[in-house]
């Protein structure tokens, strides 16, 4: 059966008003409505704080939600608001927040693989006695817990003091602070003068 143009038109803005409307109802984008709808979840938690320390006692991660849920068919725990924290052995630390996250791992007290953020997603170093302030902000983040690594294939900003950088794509390890941006890279400096 084909279509004439007005019907079309008609069945297309019908689908889109109704996308629109399943997100303004639920809050989440239709991406998380079909991951949600196709899994069930195991376990629910509300306002989770959930710290890794190594061997010697030191603090090496936090991770920080407000809703947290399991869903052990899919391998995977999806958050809300998730901020992360990452302890250097300096004893510096980088913050790592998003809207939305996902971490990868097989049971839910297993080692988490890695994580996937998105939606605002901001990394940063705040500023201390030798250590000079970076913010980082892109829309999409996977990190890798296990070498404290960072990826991204999104466009990227870094914010130093007196510098902004733009790019797309990221490669970072955060115990080593190296940053660095794979393409189209611009550097702009930016004058403190009053």
């Amino acid at each position: 059966m084909l279509l004439d143009k007005q019907t079309a038109i008609r069945y297309t803005t019908t689908l889109a008003l109704t996308v629109m409307l399943l997100f303004i109802a639920f809050g989440r984008s239709p991406k998380e409505i079909s991951v949600a709808n196709s899994f069930s979840a195991k376990e629910y938690m509300q306002g989770v704080a959930v710290t890794e320390y190594k061997i010697d006692g030191q603090l090496q991660n936090q991770l920080l939600a407000q809703h947290w849920h399991y869903i052990p068919s899919a391998g995977h725990s999806l958050f809300k608001s998730p901020h992360l924290t990452v302890y250097k052995p300096d004893g510096s630390a980088w913050h790592i927040r998003s809207e939305h996250g996902r971490a990868y791992h097989k049971t839910l007290g297993s080692t988490i693989d890695d994580i996937t953020l998105w939606q605002s997603v901001s990394i940063e170093r705040p500023a201390s006695a030798n250590i000079v302030p970076v913010l980082l902000e892109t829309s999409e983040l996977c990190y890798k817990p296990k070498n404290a690594f960072l990826s991204s294939d999104q466009k990227v900003t870094l914010n130093k003091p007196g510098l902004v950088i733009t790019g797309v794509g990221l490669r970072a390890f955060l115990n080593k602070s190296l940053i660095e941006l794979l393409s189209d890279v611009k550097t702009h400096y930016v004058s403190h003068l009053s």
